[in-house]
């Protein structure tokens, strides 16, 4: 017989908190303590966005070396006029029911097997990415998702899904998520959208929280335009090369593109104590890599 709904609710509650947040990430952040990455002018700064306001932008240009930039932005071209993209845009167009997140085309399906040669992966354990990421978080984190999308553009009479909805991420109570432009994204590409505050100790944190851990928070349409006011909600906006860091259990959404295609690589950092699987296997032995400490703890 199947436990009755609150008492599933109050079991994964003790067991986040006093098996995951009690136990797991103390480790972690003895771990990072013990080498806190010396971090660069433009690290320091989004690691003070993020905590001030929830998010922050940068050129990746800014970060990381030229060379990385343009292998992946040549590499968001290919995937962008691939036969899977196209296939995708025709399933989608040809279907009348609309469903969950299928106006987006991903790179990757399923639990891939990753080698330490992916060009995204190699991206997203990189120093300048993961001790930025660390150092907001407070500890050694692990990355559970990279991937690129391709988000179909549709009329703007589509009524707004999944996480188009304004929504609280359900990975954990701290997290962080990176998204890469490959491509220009303007208002018509359905960027990214962010409720500045609604994070950590911010002044919206507290409304509509997640309803158990590991279920996201959905407001009633149109009542969060009620309790934040427009200057709070930002678009985040930018060329291709922008690099936006946020954390997720803010208030955001995105993806609602009407004019033209978004393309971009993210990947999703949580701490030890969260609930969600690594959604890809790391295909090497440890130390074979070249990796350092904090990126083989990453996925591992």
């Amino acid at each position: 017989m199947k436990a009755p709904a609150l008492l599933r609710r109050a079991w994964r509650g003790i067991k986040y908190q006093g098996f995951g947040q009690g136990w797991l990430n103390p480790a972690s952040r003895r771990l990072f303590r013990a080498s806190a990455p010396d971090l660069g002018e433009a690290q320091a700064r989004i690691v003070e966005e993020i905590r001030r306001n929830g998010f922050a932008r940068v050129d990746i240009r800014d970060l990381l070396d030229g060379s990385l930039w343009e292998d992946a932005a040549a590499q968001g071209r290919e995937f962008s006029g691939s036969e899977r993209v196209l296939h995708g845009i025709e399933s989608y167009r040809s279907r009348s029911e609309k469903r969950g997140k299928d106006y987006i085309v991903r790179l990757r399906e399923g639990q891939p097997s990753l080698p330490p040669e992916d060009p995204w992966l190699r991206i997203g354990l990189s120093p300048i990415l993961l001790d930025t990421v660390n150092s907001y978080l407070g500890l050694w984190s692990k990355l559970i998702y990279a991937d690129v999308w391709y988000t179909i553009p549709a009329p703007d009479s589509r009524e707004a899904v999944a996480s188009q909805r304004w929504h609280r991420d359900p990975e954990d109570r701290k997290l962080v998520k990176v998204f890469l432009y490959l491509s220009d994204v303007d208002e018509g590409a359905g960027p990214l959208e962010y409720a500045r505050g609604s994070h950590g100790t911010g002044p919206y944190a507290k409304l509509w929280r997640n309803p158990d851990p590991g279920t996201a928070s959905y407001p009633p349409e149109g009542e969060l335009e009620t309790k934040i006011p427009p200057e709070d909600r930002v678009l985040c906006t930018g060329p291709a090369g922008t690099l936006v860091f946020c954390d997720t259990f803010g208030f955001h959404r995105g993806g609602l593109a009407t004019e033209r295609e978004r393309v971009l690589a993210t990947w999703v950092y949580v701490s030890p104590a969260s609930i969600f699987a690594r959604r890809f296997d790391a295909s090497w032995s440890r130390g074979s890599a070249g990796f350092g400490e904090a990126a083989e703890f990453a996925v591992r």
